[in-house]
Protein backbone atom coordinates (compact mmCIF):
# COMPACT_ATOMS: atom_id res chain seq x y z
CA UNK A 1 0.00 0.00 0.00
CA UNK A 2 2.73 2.56 -0.92
CA UNK A 3 1.05 5.99 -0.40
CA UNK A 4 -1.53 5.30 2.24
CA UNK A 5 -1.69 7.25 4.58
CA UNK A 6 -3.33 7.38 8.03
CA UNK A 7 -6.17 10.34 7.76
CA UNK A 8 -7.47 10.88 11.43
CA UNK A 9 -7.45 8.78 14.59
CA UNK A 10 -9.93 5.71 13.64
CA UNK A 11 -11.06 3.43 11.49
CA UNK A 12 -13.83 5.07 9.61
CA UNK A 13 -12.67 7.82 8.49
CA UNK A 14 -9.32 6.10 7.38
CA UNK A 15 -11.50 3.39 5.76
CA UNK A 16 -13.58 5.75 3.76
CA UNK A 17 -11.06 7.24 1.71
CA UNK A 18 -9.58 3.92 1.30
CA UNK A 19 -12.54 3.07 -0.16
CA UNK A 20 -14.31 5.59 -1.95
CA UNK A 21 -11.48 7.91 -3.02
CA UNK A 22 -13.24 10.58 -1.12
CA UNK A 23 -12.33 12.14 2.41
CA UNK A 24 -15.32 11.77 4.67
CA UNK A 25 -16.63 14.67 5.39
CA UNK A 26 -17.10 15.34 1.49
CA UNK A 27 -19.10 12.51 1.33
CA UNK A 28 -20.73 11.13 4.87
CA UNK A 29 -23.34 12.57 7.17
CA UNK A 30 -25.72 10.94 9.72
CA UNK A 31 -29.07 12.07 7.27
CA UNK A 32 -27.69 10.29 4.03
CA UNK A 33 -30.20 7.82 3.07
CA UNK A 34 -28.81 4.40 1.59
CA UNK A 35 -28.91 3.45 -1.55
CA UNK A 36 -31.03 0.10 -2.00
CA UNK A 37 -29.05 -2.24 -3.71
CA UNK A 38 -31.16 -5.00 -3.33
CA UNK A 39 -33.85 -3.66 -6.07
CA UNK A 40 -31.20 -3.63 -8.29
CA UNK A 41 -30.49 -7.36 -8.13
CA UNK A 42 -27.80 -7.54 -5.42
CA UNK A 43 -27.77 -9.05 -1.92
CA UNK A 44 -25.38 -6.91 0.10
CA UNK A 45 -23.30 -8.19 3.41
CA UNK A 46 -22.10 -6.08 6.49
CA UNK A 47 -19.82 -7.59 7.96
CA UNK A 48 -17.09 -6.95 10.84
CA UNK A 49 -14.40 -8.38 12.42
CA UNK A 50 -14.75 -6.73 16.06
CA UNK A 51 -18.74 -5.74 15.96
CA UNK A 52 -18.30 -3.73 19.39
CA UNK A 53 -16.15 -1.00 17.87
CA UNK A 54 -17.71 -1.54 14.67
CA UNK A 55 -16.76 1.29 12.04
CA UNK A 56 -20.27 2.52 11.51
CA UNK A 57 -21.35 2.40 15.31
CA UNK A 58 -18.32 3.90 17.39
CA UNK A 59 -18.97 6.83 18.30
CA UNK A 60 -21.82 7.29 16.24
CA UNK A 61 -25.76 6.38 16.34
CA UNK A 62 -25.39 3.74 13.95
CA UNK A 63 -27.73 2.01 12.27
CA UNK A 64 -32.02 1.93 13.25
CA UNK A 65 -32.44 -0.60 10.60
CA UNK A 66 -30.65 -3.32 9.33
CA UNK A 67 -28.04 -1.27 6.53
CA UNK A 68 -28.00 -4.71 4.14
CA UNK A 69 -29.79 -7.35 3.55
CA UNK A 70 -27.23 -9.70 5.81
CA UNK A 71 -26.64 -7.92 8.46
CA UNK A 72 -24.68 -9.55 11.37
CA UNK A 73 -23.70 -7.63 14.17
CA UNK A 74 -26.82 -8.15 16.31
CA UNK A 75 -26.16 -11.87 16.24
CA UNK A 76 -21.99 -11.64 16.80
CA UNK A 77 -22.57 -9.28 19.43
CA UNK A 78 -24.95 -11.67 20.98
CA UNK A 79 -22.75 -14.83 20.38
CA UNK A 80 -19.06 -12.61 21.31
CA UNK A 81 -19.43 -13.63 24.77
CA UNK A 82 -19.51 -17.18 24.08
CA UNK A 83 -16.61 -17.51 21.47
CA UNK A 84 -13.31 -18.67 22.41
CA UNK A 85 -10.38 -18.64 19.77
CA UNK A 86 -12.49 -17.89 17.47
CA UNK A 87 -14.97 -21.36 17.90
CA UNK A 88 -18.42 -20.77 19.12
CA UNK A 89 -18.70 -24.60 20.98
CA UNK A 90 -17.79 -27.04 18.48
CA UNK A 91 -17.24 -24.39 14.83
CA UNK A 92 -15.08 -22.24 13.44
CA UNK A 93 -17.33 -18.78 14.60
CA UNK A 94 -17.40 -18.20 10.48
CA UNK A 95 -19.52 -21.12 9.89
CA UNK A 96 -22.13 -20.84 12.56
CA UNK A 97 -25.44 -20.57 10.70
CA UNK A 98 -26.89 -17.26 11.96
CA UNK A 99 -30.67 -18.13 11.10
Amino acid sequence: MYGYNKVADNTFVNLTPLLTGYYLEDIWNETISKTDYSNRGYNTLLMEDAPDIATFNYLKIGFNEPPTDYYLRPFSLAIEKDVHNDCYQDKPEIEIDSK
